[in-house]
């Protein structure tokens, strides 16, 4: 059925994004050509050859295993992210601490806050990622996607408090943030020679701000680039008959997260598919959250690019179910 080819080329191009971060570039390959394949089919170009998509599909299953087997028997790593490792001296000391409370139900809690308050700071520093250590290795993944587009590294301003997240969070950040990286250092900041015409810095800069408020983790993230092409994106709406020729911004705007709709002009191996912004949002959906295009500049009706910054919003509390999404 066209979803199931439709949800094989999302995750598809999710996974390669993923594994050219991790230079698994054999893997990233075979997901490439898996990805061709699918698209090919939505575009009504070939028929589907279900002997072609199972060898394709074996293919890059038989690589992921290798992986998993390099990682896990030769590199000793397992499946550590599920386990957590703590000092004997903390559990025995937190073994002692439940000791006396059993021992003394008559003596007031307030005697043991502190050592309680303690245990549990140890604890949140274990369980807790800090965001500003998980957006240290961002910037190593975006250097990545800029060496790979042969742009310079880009430089990072990066603003946020004391916020500690899950490992059920991190895992739907990291998803997001492979493709809103690769949107922005392919199609919104310029090349060298470009920007340097119009008296900006060749890297290019990528804002990240962070604030928790209501259970929510509130990410607004930018770039200095030319900002959001709205009359291309508007022009490939009208196009395809999902926007009228008087269509608010607003609504050219929500255009970046429909399925296949992109203003790049060729298609290559880092992007071009118009999937990214569709699968950002499909999966922030599946799992309580929000994205949404906020412009940050006046917005002008026949203005060709227009500044503009992501929205986005993960609450803070997630079960295991809803990552698997």
């Amino acid at each position: 059925e066209p979803h199931d080819i439709r949800l094989l080329f999302v995750n598809a191009h999710t996974i390669k994004g993923a594994a050219r971060t991790l230079q698994l570039k054999s893997l990233a390959n075979l997901v490439h050509e898996a990805e061709e394949s699918y698209s090919m089919i939505l575009r009504n170009e070939i028929n589907i050859d279900r002997d072609l998509l199972r060898s394709e599909m074996v293919a890059i299953e038989d690589k992921f295993k290798q992986c998993i087997e390099i990682n896990d028997n030769k590199l000793n790593r397992g499946h550590a992210v599920e386990h957590i490792s703590i000092n004997r001296s903390f559990i025995e000391h937190h073994h002692q601490l439940l000791r006396a409370l059993i021992a003394d139900p008559e003596r007031p809690v307030a005697n043991f806050l502190e050592d309680i308050e303690q245990q549990s700071q140890i604890l949140t520093d274990i369980v807790y990622e800090k965001l500003s250590d998980i957006c240290s290795d961002y910037k190593e993944r975006a250097y990545k996607i800029a060496r790979d587009l042969g742009k310079p590294e880009p430089e990072f301003a990066i603003r946020m408090g004391d916020i500690s997240i899950s490992y059920k969070v991190r895992i739907v950040l990291d998803h997001c943030m492979t493709h809103i990286l690769r949107n922005a250092l392919d199609h919104g900041i310029e090349a060298p020679e470009e920007r340097q015409k119009t008296g900006k810095s060749t890297s290019g800069l990528i804002n990240v701000h962070a604030s928790a408020d209501n259970n929510e983790l509130i990410l607004n993230i930018s770039d200095d680039g030319r900002g959001l092409a709205v009359r291309a994106i508007k022009e490939k709406g009208i196009a395809r008959g999902l926007l009228s020729a008087n269509a608010s911004l607003s609504e050219v705007a929500e255009l970046i997260f429909a399925d296949q709709l992109s203003t790049a002009r060729k298609v290559s191996s880092i992007s071009g598919r118009g999937v990214g912004m569709d699968a950002v949002r499909s999966y922030l959906n599946s799992v309580g959250g929000s994205i949404r295009v906020v412009f940050t500049d006046v917005p002008s009706a026949d203005a060709d690019y227009i500044a503009f910054q992501l929205e986005l919003r993960i609450p803070l509390h997630l079960n295991a179910e809803s990552t698997a999404a």
